[in-house]
């Protein structure tokens, strides 16, 4: 079976801070009383990409629209991970 690259969709996001200072770069590790939970909870950049197949966006659509009804009453909810680490922007 051949699987064109045609048949996938990727989805792309990007999430943190901007001014994302590297934590593994030498002046970090040589202090590394600078790394408390704050500075993590504060200083991250992550990029993600989920890759789906065509034929299944609907049914994962359906599926999510479905939890949203379930867990918040509503479709129109966007979850934010700050949401779950910080409860103050909730």
């Amino acid at each position: 079976m051949t699987d064109s690259l045609a048949n996938y969709l990727a989805f792309i996001d990007d999430s943190g801070q901007k001014e994302y200072i590297d934590p593994y770069n030498r002046d970090n590790i040589l202090r590394p009383d600078k790394l408390d939970r704050a500075f993590w909870l504060r200083n991250y950049f992550v990029i993600v990409a989920l890759t789906v197949k065509r034929e299944d966006i609907a049914r994962i659509n359906r599926a999510m629209v479905q939890l949203k009804l379930e867990a918040f009453g509503d479709t129109a909810v966007e979850v934010k991970s700050d949401w779950i680490r910080n409860p103050h922007p909730r």
